[in-house]
């Protein structure tokens, strides 16, 4: 049975800093990182879920995602009652990567989003020095191309690399854009909890917070969990699939070009190399259901 959010608003949250990503090592000694806060058998758990060799093939993910289910959202035709959605990323270009088609689509609808970018992903590459901004016009770039450039959105501007430094001043503010959204059912979308990379760690937990303070329906997108999770700890039974129209891949694919710094930067090493690339081209998109409320099966 298809999940269903209701019919309308989608808010986007962005957080995240790819290039300290793929510097990090699994003890992730990098330098603004914070460890985050977890018992240590959640720790155990997740260090059980990394896998200690190179990245499982793009055929072997495929494989390990046939059985999960199918889901999208309701069009606004089918019911009186709009949603309300958020989106939140850690960085500009993680919306794009792990929900740009759902963007398209919510977007095309006409329903109501609102787009979060937590950091402008600044510390990508020290030697760029206006990196924030270049990012940020990407971001711009990507959401018009997806077909959302008039979608709202805050940024606010948290220091990349630095996230959960302040995570609980994001839990107060995401609790605040989902109240002042109110008169909607709410869903919010955010990055995977266990993702590999500090600050999406970092702004999930902040999404969880805020999910369970809201009452509303919470699902986690995975952009880095591709190139470091074991298959077998994937949440597959948590997963949704939304499956995209050819427009909505073809937007999708013209958005993530944008992001140049990222994928053939003037400096240093891509963050984006094609074999990153490959995951978020896809005839679908995946969803984990933390919280499902409403969007229960």
């Amino acid at each position: 049975m298809l999940l269903d959010f209701g019919p309308g608003m989608f808010c986007v949250v962005v957080v995240r800093d790819l290039k300290l990503m793929t510097s990090m090592v699994a003890d992730r000694t990098c330098d603004g990182d914070q460890q985050p806060r977890h018992s240590s058998e959640a720790a155990t758990a997740k260090r059980s879920s990394f896998s200690s060799g190179p990245p499982h093939s793009e055929s072997a993910w495929l494989g390990a995602l046939q059985g999960a289910r199918h889901w999208s959202p309701q069009s606004p035709k089918a019911s009186a009652v709009r949603s309300g959605w958020v989106v939140v990323a850690p960085h500009p270009d993680d919306e794009t990567l792990g929900a740009g088609g759902l963007i398209a689509r919510l977007a095309r609808r006409g329903e109501p989003i609102r787009q979060v970018l937590v950091t402008a992903g600044e510390a990508a590459e020290v030697a760029i020095s206006d990196l924030a901004e270049r990012r940020r016009v990407e971001h711009r770039n990507a959401m018009t191309a997806l077909g959302a450039g008039h979608v709202p959105v805050i940024d606010l501007n948290l220091p990349d690399g630095r996230v959960a430094e302040h995570e609980n001043g994001l839990t107060e503010q995401l609790v605040e854009i989902g109240r002042a959204l109110s008169k909607y059912p709410l869903a919010l979308i955010g990055p995977l909890a266990h993702d590999g990379h500090p600050d999406h760690e970092a702004t999930a937990r902040a999404c969880r917070a805020a999910s369970a303070r809201l009452g509303c329906p919470l699902l986690e997108y995975p952009i880095w969990a591709w190139e470091r999770f074991e298959i077998d700890a994937f949440p597959v039974a948590r997963a949704q699939k939304l499956m995209l129209l050819s427009s909505e891949r073809t937007r999708k694919a013209r958005a993530v070009a944008c992001f140049k710094t990222q994928i053939s930067p003037p400096v240093g090493p891509a963050v984006l190399p094609p074999a990153v690339l490959k995951r978020f081209a896809r005839s679908f998109e995946t969803f984990v259901a933390h919280r499902p409320g409403s969007l229960v099966p």
